[in-house]
């Protein structure tokens, strides 16, 4: 590569952002002058540029205007074999599976801060100096089939692979087990048919046809599971070629609570990635923003640089946790919740948080989900606990019910009566490094249950009361 001969180290940089890679060159070679940044704003241009030779390694953003992400790959791969190409990307690395299990293939986690320009340069550094690297790729297990069987065993899907003949079991998950109820000595070799009950065995049947033929096969039946048939979904498809002969056969509970778990998952899935590209969508601007102002620092005033550092550090803040906020907002579930003894799960969270002492005023019960409802009083109690009481000691938390649901009082400062309709909002906060998020959460969480929330401050500490029947009509205010 050149680097042998010159000394330099040509790489092209992708981004349909222009801004991002003009910053990233200035600050690449700010880290090793040894590094040649061409910019391209697709993957085309990209793609060009490798063609035209000289090129030692790709940076390329994993959302492209032009090319899906492992396209792109493919396509640098067959102009020049092995090219190291590095995946500099606002995107978690859960998301780019699709193309990190290739070789001399890696990521960088784009953010906001100068930092991150180090871990690329010596990124590039590293993969252009050892062209030999067979193992670069930042992935967990690759084909290793003790990986491969470990996935496998973690999914709640079903997974059966048929022997060359398409009809006995020769290889099963942990789930296929689980949901016929066999041992694995009474799975190997039977008949894939037997694990259905009779009347659905011609239809699995035809779907393993469809499957041997290069087809993809489906069907609708009911796995005999040792007491009630489990309805299920199957899924039929052959194995490629590199895994040898035999089909690939998905068997997916879709009982009702199964269904039920499945579209709330599903759904949760959708708000946390919409969230989450949201949150990916601020990473770029912030990202200049950062930059530009470390290289305007000398020539500014050190007062404003000071609060726009503190006030881009804030905005970071603040989209890292827009993904968590969706998912607690994501409506629960009756199969997600359980009844729940109140006093008991505040005790052990005030164990958990510094600063506060809690009473229990009374018990009582709650039905909801216990993770999302011990996250609710951990915020509350972390809210009274940061905001103090003017004697400086612990904060007093007081935990009780009232006639449609419960409260959580403190003996703080309270809060101005024209702002008890803020609290909840996103952002709002009274302290300089606060996010505002821990009360907005507190009001995701309730609504998620399909409660209601609302605080009184009656001019010495703040209430917070939790309506878990906002259809009964609130009590008369001090006779909770």
């Amino acid at each position: 590569m050149d680097q042998a001969t010159s000394g330099s180290v040509s790489v092209v940089h992708v981004d349909d952002d222009p801004s991002i890679t003009e910053l990233a060159a200035t600050f690449l070679q700010r880290e090793d002058d040894r590094l040649d940044v061409v910019r391209a704003t697709t993957a085309r241009e990209a793609l060009d540029a490798v063609t035209d030779g000289g090129i030692d390694c790709v940076v390329s953003d994993y959302l492209l205007p032009d090319a899906p992400a492992a396209e792109f790959v493919a396509s640098l791969r067959d102009r020049e074999p092995g090219i190291p190409v590095i995946f500099f990307t606002g995107r978690d690395r859960e998301e780019l599976d699709d193309v990190l299990g290739q070789d001399r293939t890696r990521y960088v986690k784009k953010g906001v801060g100068n930092d991150q320009y180090g871990r690329l340069a010596s990124l590039i550094g590293e993969l252009v100096g050892d062209e030999d690297d067979g193992d670069g790729v930042e992935t967990d297990g690759g084909s290793d089939p003790a990986s491969v069987e470990g996935v496998l065993d973690a999914l709640q899907t079903g997974v059966v692979v048929t022997d060359t003949g398409g009809s006995r079991v020769r290889e099963w998950n942990r789930r296929i087990a689980e949901m016929t109820g066999r041992t694995d000595q009474s799975l190997a070799g039977t008949e894939l048919g037997t694990l259905f009950v009779p009347g659905d065995r011609e239809s699995v049947a035809e779907a393993l046809a469809a499957a041997a033929d290069g087809g993809t096969g489906t069907a609708a039946a009911r796995l005999e599971a040792g007491g009630d048939p489990l309805p299920v979904r199957v899924r039929c498809v052959e194995l490629p070629p590199s895994a040898g002969d035999g089909l690939v056969v998905e068997i997916t509970d879709r009982s009702e609570l199964a269904e039920l778990a499945w579209r709330t998952t599903r759904q949760a899935d959708r708000t946390e990635r919409f969230a989450s590209a949201v949150s990916h969508d601020l990473v770029n601007p912030l990202n200049v923003l950062a930059g530009r102002l470390q290289l305007a620092r000398a020539e500014i005033d050190e007062g404003h640089a000071a609060a726009m550092e503190r006030a881009i550090g804030t905005i970071e803040r603040l989209t890292d946790g827009l993904p968590e906020l969706a998912r607690l907002g994501v409506p629960v579930t009756d199969a997600e919740t359980e009844p729940v003894e109140l006093g008991e799960l505040a005790r052990a969270v005030a164990a958990e948080t510094g600063g506060v002492s809690l009473a229990v005023a009374d018990a009582t019960t709650v039905t909801a989900d216990p993770d999302r409802l011990e996250r609710l009083l951990a915020e509350l109690f972390r809210n009274a606990a940061e905001h103090g009481t003017d004697g400086g000691g612990p904060v007093q938390i007081t935990v009780g019910t009232v006639a449609d649901g419960f409260y959580v009082a403190d003996d703080g400062p309270g809060i101005p009566a024209d702002r008890t309709d803020r609290v909840f909002e996103i952002g709002y906060t009274t302290t300089d490094d606060g996010l505002g998020l821990g009360l907005s959460t507190v009001r995701w969480i309730a609504q998620a249950h399909g409660w209601t929330v609302e605080t009184e401050s009656p001019g010495e500490g703040m209430r917070v009361v939790v309506r878990t029947d906002p259809d009964l009509p609130p009590a008369p205010a001090g006779r909770d």
